[in-house]
Parts: structure tokens; sequence; C-alpha cells
């Protein structure tokens, strides 16, 4: 049974976290959204679609692409006028540049091909929002309670703090983070930006922005 004190902490952790994306998701209306082609658009890699679908629901018709069946499922029942799309972002069913606006928040640095997501992104969407998480922050936020540090530590004590706050070792290991250097290579013709926390990088931005790019 989750003790009171570790309730609290994820209780914090996910209002902090909410606020982080809808502060996100500000920003991408802000540089990208408001500029994009009409037509449709895509979260991709959205899962259940909590974080985009609850903000763009009434603005775009969209469509929620991702690998989780369960997920899709799920996301099609609670969001009746988007489509739900079990496919892998390493080829995308879409024509080129037949998507108005692409927005993928921390999918990139979970995929076994960064590459190639990069190249369908860059292939498919009119206009593009990536985020990925800087693996140089101190804060590790791949869990319910931001671990500071991790990935300083031996691999025992990560084992024992992913345990203690109940967080998946397995799904924080698997992470494999994308420099800045990486993603500016993989998209040379885009925007880049960092998100900053405290004067910390704490994520990176890749940024096209459809309608300003062809006046």
């Amino acid at each position: 049974m989750m003790s009171k004190k570790k309730r609290l902490f994820r209780q914090l952790s996910a209002k902090l976290r909410t606020r982080s994306r809808q502060r996100r998701f500000g920003y991408f209306w802000r540089n990208v959204g408001q500029y994009a082609n009409t037509g449709i658009w895509l979260d991709l890699g959205g899962g259940e679609g909590s974080l985009f679908l609850t903000e763009i629901n009434t603005i775009r018709p969209a469509i929620l692409l991702d690998m989780n069946h369960a997920q899709m499922k799920n996301a099609q029942a609670k969001h009746l006028n988007i489509l739900a799309v079990l496919a892998n972002g390493e080829h995308l069913p879409f024509k080129d540049l037949s998507i108005a606006c692409i927005f993928c928040n921390s999918v990139i640095e979970h995929v076994q091909h960064p590459a190639e997501l990069s190249a369908e992104i860059a292939r498919v969407g009119q206009s593009y929002f990536v985020q990925t998480p800087n693996g140089s922050f101190p804060l590790e936020t791949h869990s319910f309670i931001p671990i500071p540090f991790y990935r300083l530590m031996p691999e025992r004590f990560r084992r024992m703090l992913c345990r203690l706050i109940g967080a998946s070792y397995g799904y924080i290991e698997s992470v494999s983070y994308i420099s800045e250097q990486q993603l500016k290579a993989m998209y040379p013709d885009a925007t880049h930006r960092q998100e900053r926390w405290l004067g910390l990088v704490k994520a990176f931005y890749v940024l096209k922005q459809w309608s300003i790019d062809k006046s």
C-alpha cells in the first residue's frame, strides 16, 4: 500500500508536470499552432492524448497515432471526434506533406531509430513541433517523482531508488536521450530552441512554421 508521504509527492509531481506541459503547449500554439495551415493535425506518440487532445480537441480535426493498442482504444472511446491510429511513427501511413501540423512531445527519446522518426515527421508535416528532454538536466523526469542526479548513481542505487518510489527501472533505463547537436543534424531546416527551468536547459524544441516559411 502506498504511503501517505509518497502519495503526496506523486500528487505534487503530477501537478508540476501538468503545469509544465500546459506551458509547453502554450509555447507550441504561439510559435507553431496558430500559424499552421488548415487541415488535419497529428498527435504523434501521444498515448491516450491526455495533453494534446485536451487542448486541441475543439480547435482542429486531429489524428492520434501510437503503438499501444489499449491506449488507442481508450483514446477513441474518450475522444469521439478524433481518429486513433495504431501505427509505428518510424513508418507513418501518410502522404508527403499531408498533415497540416504535427505535435510530438517526449517521444523521440523512446523510439529505436530516432533519425527515421525525424525523417518521417519532416516528410509528412507541413509544420511541426518536436520536444525531447535534455539528458543532462539534473532531474530524471521519467518517473512519478523526479529523481535528482539519477544518471550519476551506480546501478544498484538506481534500482533501489526506483523500488522505493515505485518507478519502473526498466522504463527509465530504456530512455535514449537525444542531444541538441543530434537534433540539429536530424532537422537541419527547422528552428531549434531550448526550454529552461531555473536557468538550466530542461528540454529541446524543434519548430517548423508552415505559413511563415512559405510567405
